[in-house]
């Protein structure tokens, strides 16, 4: 509703609410769109990781694994 008042404002009554409709519908999917690059980028920074690791014979920690400490901090 604020992205639709500020559009108003900002182009004023030239602007009909199915133009605001598309543009947000297109918003929403270049956010949809940045959310999945994100996303595979941080899947494929992992499997480099992995795969990194494999070559030095380390096994990788199953996900959400926290070794735990025998002393201190």
């Amino acid at each position: 509703m604020a992205v639709v008042s500020a559009a108003r404002k900002w182009l004023g009554p030239r602007l009909g609410r199915h133009t605001l409709v598309g543009a947000t519908t297109w918003g929403l999917r270049g956010v949809r769109a940045a959310e999945t690059g994100a996303e595979n980028a941080r899947l494929f920074g992992a499997d480099v990781l992995a795969e990194a690791r494999q070559n030095l014979g380390e096994t990788a920690p199953p996900p959400g694994f926290e070794p735990s400490h025998d002393h201190e901090h």
